[in-house]
């Protein structure tokens, strides 16, 4: 294999940058790919799914003149094997008309003209990030009904609001979203990362990317990486045992993506949950899921996986959090479905009291709305209290219906503890 590889590829005028080819089976025929086939398969011929190295990447600008960049790059497999995710960072980027630049025929392998196609690729960087469609009913709804009266889209906008706005510093350490079967983890992370999309999608700069590391996929953004970069975003979803051969390869991959946010689905396993707080530790910001029976058995898990069980260990894994939210779910006599959260979000009060007093430190606070940013735990009638008020505005019949049951049960579950 050359020294510098070369690649059909879309080049963007940045640092560095995230860009995808499309792949089949008869990329083997093309010697200007040939690159690909090598880096990508061992000696015995077995798809490897990666490529970490230098590589120069050719293509042609909107004028038909020849581009083209070099520097360190990550080659991996997503989208079920059908797509290369190539995350680039530049040490030379060159825009030259002498460049040689594989020439596209009929019988074309990697389908590299695809963002090409794409005319408002960079008139779509101050877009707000739109992709509804990745909640799914009746959860993505912001209209509370009878049979959903705290919509799910108030819940993530009370989450997502307990966090200090962005202000052009990025989240970091892992947000783990816990609860039982049915209570709505997939589409609370979903509906945080949507948002957390959204806002740094206002900051401007470089296309926020987003990568999943998951068996199997459960919610995808979209099956074309073209859609999610008219969005405005980058989405490498790779699948484990097709794209990734583990978990944590495809976190250790992910170091040299770039990744704006990484979603791992859920979590199975104490050492599921150590490689979470291990690529949390590295300053990233990671999402999963995973079962526990209330907040602070969520702690507890986490804990027990990084055997925290000195004030040092606790410190040094409670760094590595940005927050553990835990789901409650249930429902009124009339059949009214609801849910609410307690949750433990990573503060300089919040830290301290963890490290010196372990669980006993998760208490259900109702902080008033000026301090809550401040607040490490929170329960449940906070929430109760926050999305009732909402629903009283919108819908006052359905709130006399609803409201007694509800704060009932949120008082209910924070005596019982978080």
């Amino acid at each position: 294999m050359p020294n510098n590889p070369r690649l059909k590829a879309p080049v963007f005028q940045a640092d560095d940058f995230t860009t995808f080819v499309k792949i089949d089976s008869r990329s083997t025929t093309k010697p200007e790919f040939q690159f690909v086939v090598d880096a990508l398969r061992d000696a015995d011929g077995k798809f490897k799914r990666r490529y970490e190295g230098s590589l120069t990447l050719a293509s042609t600008d909107e004028s038909g003149n020849p581009v083209e960049a070099s520097g360190r790059s990550l080659v991996c497999s997503c989208y079920d094997g059908r797509h290369l995710s190539v995350t680039l960072r530049i040490t030379n980027h060159g825009f030259s008309r002498s460049a040689p630049i594989p020439k596209p025929g009929k019988k074309e392998i990697l389908d590299a003209t695809v963002l090409d196609k794409l005319k408002e690729k960079e008139k779509a960087r101050k877009r707000r990030f739109d992709c509804s469609e990745y909640v799914s009913p009746p959860w993505q709804s912001d209209e509370p009904t009878e049979a959903y009266p705290l919509a799910i889209g108030w819940l993530n906008d009370a989450i997502f609001d307990l966090f200090p706005p962005l202000q052009g510093e990025r989240w970091s350490g892992a947000v783990l979203i816990t609860g039982e079967t049915g209570s709505g983890k997939t589409q609370v992370a979903c509906g945080l990362i949507h948002k957390y999309l959204g806002a740094l999608r206002l900051e401007g700069g470089r296309r926020p990317h987003f990568v999943t590391v998951e068996y199997p996929i459960e919610k995808w953004l979209t099956h074309f990486p073209e859609t999610a970069q008219g969005w405005g975003i980058d989405y490498t979803p790779r699948i484990i045992g097709t794209d990734v051969a583990t978990l944590r390869d495809g976190l250790s991959d992910a170091l040299r993506q770039k990744p704006a946010i990484v979603y791992l689905g859920e979590l199975r396993s104490d050492a599921e949950l150590k490689d979470l707080i291990w690529f949390a530790g590295t300053g990233h910001l990671v999402v999963a899921t995973a079962h526990a029976g209330s907040l602070v058995q969520s702690m507890d898990k986490i804990l027990l996986s990084q055997e925290a069980d000195t004030a040092a260990r606790r410190q040094q894994t409670a760094q590595s959090l940005c927050a553990v939210v835990h789901l409650n779910s249930g429902s009124t006599v009339s059949g009214s479905k609801f849910v609410l959260p307690a949750i433990w979000k990573c503060t300089g009060a919040g830290l301290d009291t963890l490290v010196a007093d372990g669980l006993a430190s998760l208490l259900p606070n109702t902080p008033p709305d000026d301090c809550r940013h401040d607040c490490s735990s929170i329960g449940r009638y906070y929430f109760a209290n926050r999305l009732l008020g909402k629903l009283k505005r919108k819908k006052p019949m359905l709130y006399n219906t609803v409201q007694a049951e509800i704060i009932r049960a949120s008082l209910d579950w924070d005596l019982k503890g978080m």
